[in-house]
């Protein structure tokens, strides 16, 4: 579980390290957004690989990507309203929200089920 919560911070770095140098005019706010969220979850799955302090930790990295999925799902849903109705959206910034929104909600999915499925043990 923690080093599966330390690939997703670092794929939200790399995420973001992605937006940064493939825009060509200038530099983005949305894409350091992931950062926001990859950061800590980096450093709570180091944490969490103390066996001791495990299920806290990836409780806590399981609210944190609720929480930037559910934010990310938010606006994700406001670009594709935008694009019913056909006011300019630029693709770059999507694709970015799109991937941090997929990427937050399946792990936070998987990682609740984990937690519950251990706690009844």
């Amino acid at each position: 579980m923690a080093r599966v919560t330390i690939l997703l911070g670092l794929g939200l770095c790399a995420l973001t390290l992605f937006g940064l140098l493939s825009s060509t005019s200038g530099k983005i706010a949305t894409a350091f957004i992931p950062m926001i969220f990859g950061i800590p979850l980096v450093i709570a799955g180091i944490v969490s690989l103390n066996p001791h302090r495990r299920r806290s930790w990836t409780a806590f990295a399981c609210c944190l990507a609720a929480i930037g999925g559910l934010g990310a799902a938010t606006r994700s849903a406001e670009l594709v309203l935008d694009l019913i109705t056909r006011e300019p959206v630029q693709p770059l910034p999507m694709l970015i929200i799109v991937i941090l929104a997929v990427s937050c909600l399946s792990y936070a999915t998987t990682m609740s089920v984990v937690l519950w499925k251990s706690r009844r043990r």
